[in-house]
């Protein structure tokens, strides 16, 4: 097996995770997030919106009523899970949250979103909230567009979940001998070493 350059892998991953943004195809454009409530782990998938080599983060939307919104109020610390089949290949990354809440990034999200998928955000229900009856969550006569009205309302509730990454742990499997790298980041600068798999 031969020995890798770490440079070359981190920078592979990072065209993977771009591919992920472009492509719903692309193994990596949906990846698990977890955070913690109530000393408990709680996971969920989420669409990858952006991702910027320079500032190493990327991002995902959300709705500002849900509970991850809370959960990264009380603990900015995450973790995300990317796998891709394929390539045999997992990456674990710890990261520090940062919400962007009706703000220019926000903004610059919306207006570049879909109409389409702006309706998700004009349900009458926040995330999670028990029903007594069964409910789509979505606004009244959706299928028509969203009236300016609803348009406000549904931004209302439109957060960018920005995510700055401390590590990665890549994960190459391979039934000749599984690969393995910690990549961390400190002070805009990636420092690699290999880890046991």
């Amino acid at each position: 097996m031969k020995d890798l350059n770490f440079n070359s892998v981190i920078l592979d991953e990072f065209s993977e995770i771009e591919s992920g943004v472009k492509s719903a195809k692309h193994p990596f454009h949906m990846f698990c997030i977890s955070t913690i409530r109530n000393q408990y782990p709680e996971n969920r998938n989420v669409i990858l919106r952006s991702f910027s080599t320079s500032s190493f983060s990327f991002s995902f939307n959300t709705d500002i009523r849900s509970q991850k919104i809370n959960d990264l109020k009380s603990n900015k610390k995450v973790s995300a899970l990317f796998y891709d089949e394929k390539r045999k290949v997992q990456l674990r990354v710890k990261a520090i949250a940062a919400i962007n809440y009706d703000d220019s990034i926000s903004l610059k999200a919306w207006n570049n979103m879909h109409k389409d998928s702006r309706i998700c955000y004009g349900g009458e229900y926040s995330p999670s909230e028990k029903l007594k009856n069964y409910s789509p969550n979505l606004p009244e006569n959706h299928l028509d567009g969203l009236s300016e009205k609803l348009n406000r309302f549904a931004y209302e509730n439109f957060s960018v979940i920005r995510l700055n990454i401390i590590s990665i742990d890549w994960l190459k499997l391979n039934y000749l001998g599984h690969q393995r790298i910690l990549f961390e980041i400190y002070n805009n600068k990636i420092s690699a070493c290999w880890i046991a798999p």
